[in-house]
């Protein structure tokens, strides 16, 4: 993320999916992100909030399958405060958004 960074004129960010496989835990979704923000610039990651699963499921079933995990994005916006999360997976209306968790 730093070689990006350091090449581009705006911000980057990252988007990812809260694990893969068996590999789902919160606390490496939390390694993950204080690995990349302890060692670039980036400060905003796009959650989607549910993970991958690598065999058997067709992308288009990987975007319906695997349960959605909405509390891993809200502790993410508790545990790191200077960082800037948006949410992705599942939302099919505003109504559905939550305007109170809104992070600056």
């Amino acid at each position: 993320m730093s070689a990006i960074a350091a090449n581009c004129d705006v911000p980057v960010s990252v988007k990812c999916r809260i694990g893969v496989d068996d590999h789902d835990s919160y606390q490496e979704l939390c390694e993950f992100v204080d690995t990349v923000v302890s060692k670039s610039p980036t400060r905003h990651f796009i959650i989607h909030a549910r993970k991958a699963l690598l065999n058997g499921l067709s992308p288009a079933e990987n975007r319906k399958i695997p349960p959605l995990k909405y509390e891993y994005y809200y502790a993410l916006l508790r545990d790191f405060p200077e960082v800037h999360f948006t949410l992705n997976g599942g939302l099919t209306s505003i109504d559905q958004f939550d305007c109170r968790l809104v992070h600056p």
